[in-house]
């Protein structure tokens, strides 16, 4: 493992969320694959009822593969079976959405604030779980940080923007199940776009030309600056996971 950088190496620049990207890449990615999206929302919720909540988590899981796939492919397309690659780990899936569920229904239960916060500095657990291999406390964690880092309340925004989207078309009489099932897949993407933004797509920490960085054997975080034996992003004791050397 290579020895800490010097403690005046510049650190990466900070990760800002751009809501409007948000939206616009979700639009890009909707508009190519509709029939699919409303084809996945509606087997979404069958399967989410039958048996009640149980599938929810692991299908949440393929949800986040199946629009984080699509989205930084070329041609945007998603393809169907990634929505059931959750149920590869799906004890997992289903104990951090019970965490969750039930963390942030008693926070808006007791006090609605406290479940708003949940709501946001867990934007991203089941992501970080799908596409970093982590486990659920960890993944609880990270996302934490992730949220912090691009900005606590930018990303409060974006949850309600997106519990917003979630949930109004339910409010449309008789019809709103179905609504529901056009409208909710964009409330998917929208998230999948903030994760890019804040997790895929790092900042360069370095000037064009002084090489990358060595960056972090669990979540591949970018390590320049760093001067301890723990990640910033993840926690990971370096000595234990490793670091992905400099690519020449």
């Amino acid at each position: 493992m290579p020895p800490p950088l010097p403690p005046d190496t510049p650190l990466p620049p900070k990760r800002e969320l751009d809501i409007g990207r948000c939206f616009s890449d979700a639009m890009e990615v909707y508009q190519k694959n509709l029939g699919m999206f409303v084809l996945a929302a509606f087997l979404f919720w069958v399967l989410s009822i039958i048996p009640p909540l149980i599938l929810v988590g692991p299908l949440w899981g393929g949800v986040c593969m199946m629009t984080l796939n699509a989205m930084t492919r070329d041609d945007k397309r998603i393809e169907f079976s990634d929505m059931f690659i959750g149920f590869n780990r799906f004890f997992p899936l289903i104990g951090l959405f019970l965490i969750t569920l039930i963390a942030m229904l008693a926070g808006c239960v007791v006090l609605i604030i406290p479940g708003l916060f949940l709501m946001t500095i867990w934007l991203f657990p089941t992501y970080l779980m799908m596409d970093k291999g982590v486990g659920v406390f960890d993944a609880l964690g990270m996302s934490y940080r992730v949220v912090m880092r691009g900005g606590f309340w930018k990303n409060f925004s974006l949850a309600l923007l997106i519990v917003l989207i979630s949930i109004a078309p339910e409010m449309v009489p008789y019809l709103g199940i179905i609504i529901s099932w056009f409208v909710v897949p964009i409330a998917w993407l929208v998230n999948t776009s903030a994760y890019i933004q804040l997790v895929r797509e790092e900042a360069p920490a370095v000037e064009p030309g002084d090489g990358d960085p060595a960056r972090c054997g669990r979540c591949g975080y970018a390590m320049r600056g760093v001067t301890t034996f723990n990640c910033p992003e993840c926690g990971a004791d370096l000595r234990e996971v490793g670091m992905i050397p400099t690519q020449i």
